[in-house]
């Protein structure tokens, strides 16, 4: 990550090599993580200003803008795609995964987790942002990452803090990590987490 002592061009340096992993981040997390000011990441990467629900149908509609850099991503990606990206990013910030060990899934399934974090001594962690699961599908994605052969760890987060201590207390165990996931503030939030999947370090 950034900060304000490393020269403005190495951050936002930093933020398009990100973005090659992550896919899509708000302008909120980047301003969060790189310490790049707004107008300084306006004038380098496409974006676009949009409308979403954080939980599906249960939270208020909140603004945000949307940094990539595919401009055709903003284009034909519907907010809650573009949301659901950003939120999963978050989730490696929150870990301090680097971007060498995070590879993002590719297509969907209830057994396909959004990301794997694949750590140095071999773990590989299921990694699956919630913005509000049916439950029906919310077991299956649980029971889907519980294969010990496949998977050495699970983080699951959700933008909700009611929603993420619920499943903390109904699916946790050892292993699993509960994390509340923010993409529309500067500020660093409060986050809950349960069996840690191990510290992180810093990312990039």
């Amino acid at each position: 990550m950034g900060s304000k002592f490393t020269p403005a061009p190495i951050r936002l340096r930093q933020v398009a090599l990100a973005l090659e992993v992550d896919r899509v981040l708000t302008l909120a997390q980047v301003v969060r993580h790189y310490e790049v000011r707004e107008e300084t990441v306006l004038s380098h990467f496409p974006h676009r200003e949009v409308q979403f629900k954080p939980l599906s149908n249960s939270s208020p509609v909140k603004r945000t803008t949307f940094i990539t850099r595919e401009p055709e991503r903003l284009l034909w990606e519907p907010a809650w795609s573009l949301a659901h990206d950003a939120s999963t990013a978050e989730l490696r910030y929150l870990l301090g995964a680097p971007r060498q060990e995070w590879n993002r899934a590719q297509g969907h399934g209830t057994s396909r987790p959004d990301a794997l974090w694949r750590r140095p001594g071999g773990q590989v962690v299921a990694v699956e942002y919630d913005g509000g699961y049916p439950p029906a599908i919310t077991r299956e994605k649980f029971q889907a990452f519980s294969d010990r052969r496949t998977f050495q760890g699970l983080v699951w987060g959700t933008p909700s803090r009611a929603r993420t201590a619920h499943l903390a207390e109904r699916h946790g165990g050892a292993g699993r990590s509960f994390l509340v996931v923010d993409i529309t503030t500067t500020t660093s939030a409060g986050r809950a987490a349960t069996a840690t999947a191990g510290g992180g370090r810093k990312t990039g």
